[in-house]
């Protein structure tokens, strides 16, 4: 810049083109003085006071000592984080080589990619495609594509059947309601196991088993029983006892015991080498039922008969 303000300050003075050369010389005539001061205030240029070259040489000497001490201590100072033990060239070099390494050598990832590639099937990829869509976006266009999360459109399909529905609920069909309700959650079966001692003292007479287990047989409900005896107690009885009789009966009244099955069991039917369990099926019955037992001979000593009955329930 200097240089080309130079030569147009020649060039008003002494004439001549703006490039000086031997082919192109200045013109020789000479300047007058109002030339060569025009020609200097040319060269200073605008917002000159009292700058010389002198001074401006001595400034550029003062400073360059200064520019060149903190152009070095900077080198140094990339220098040094360039040759940086863990994070300089070397290293990074070190950590290329490392990786490079590891790619060289197919054993260290051909067993993920194996893995990968037998789990990542067609129908998997399928899968991936199908997810080529803006989620976020999807997920706001729900309340205006879904039927249900659009309060004024709900409103507009379902307020007449609403209102149809909200009618016909009495508070009968309510109680109705809750009678199926409690009614389903009643078991449809229940079971008792126990045992009960038949004693020496009810010697020949018939007598209502029944009324010894821990639950009896009675009730008004539709139900029915299948009763399970064990007389392994008194199978072993000392007694001459031949037959024992087992009666069901049911309050057909609803008053009176009347007998509607009767099995008669010999000693030798429930002996060790037969098998001394005996099945009692009580049909569906909606009045009170017992099982009743007697022997034709007294039991020599008291004994205890186990048993178990599954009751359903038909209601």
């Amino acid at each position: 810049m200097f240089e080309g303000t130079l030569k147009e300050a020649l060039r008003a003075v002494f004439g001549g083109g703006s490039d000086i050369s031997a082919a192109n010389p200045l013109e020789t005539h000479d300047p007058t003085i109002e030339d060569v001061e025009a020609a200097l205030t040319a060269i200073r240029g605008a917002g000159w006071t009292t700058e010389t070259l002198k001074a401006i040489k001595d400034a550029i000497d003062a400073m360059a000592p200064g520019i060149g001490d903190a152009s070095a201590a900077k080198q140094d100072a990339i220098e040094a984080k360039l040759d940086h033990a863990s994070h300089g060239l070397a290293a990074l070099k070190a950590l290329i080589d490392a990786v490079e390494g590891k790619l060289d050598t197919p054993a260290n990832f051909m067993a993920d990619l194996t893995t990968l590639e037998a789990r990542l099937t067609a129908v998997r990829a399928g899968y991936l495609d199908q997810l080529d869509f803006n989620l976020a976006e999807a997920i706001a266009a729900i309340p205006t594509t879904m039927r249900g999360t659009d309060g004024a459109a709900l409103a507009a399909v379902w307020t007449a059947a609403l209102a149809t529905a909200l009618g016909d609920y009495t508070a009968a069909k309510a109680a109705f309601l809750d009678e199926a309700i409690s009614a389903a959650k009643v078991p449809k079966s229940t079971d008792e196991s126990g045992s009960f001692p038949f004693t020496t003292g009810y010697g020949t007479n018939e007598t209502d088993i029944s009324a010894l287990f821990t639950t009896a047989l009675t009730g008004i409900t539709r139900r029915k029983y299948s009763v399970y005896l064990d007389l392994t107690g008194p199978a072993g009885d000392a007694a001459a006892w031949t037959k024992c009789t087992v009666k069901v009966k049911v309050k057909v009244d609803g008053a009176n015991y009347r007998t509607i099955d009767k099995k008669d069991i010999t000693k030798a039917d429930v002996a060790a080498a037969e098998e001394p369990g005996v099945p009692i099926d009580i049909p569906p019955v909606a009045q009170d039922a017992q099982v009743t037992m007697q022997f034709d001979v007294a039991l020599a000593a008291d004994q205890t008969i186990y048993y178990h009955y599954v009751k359903g329930v038909l209601e």
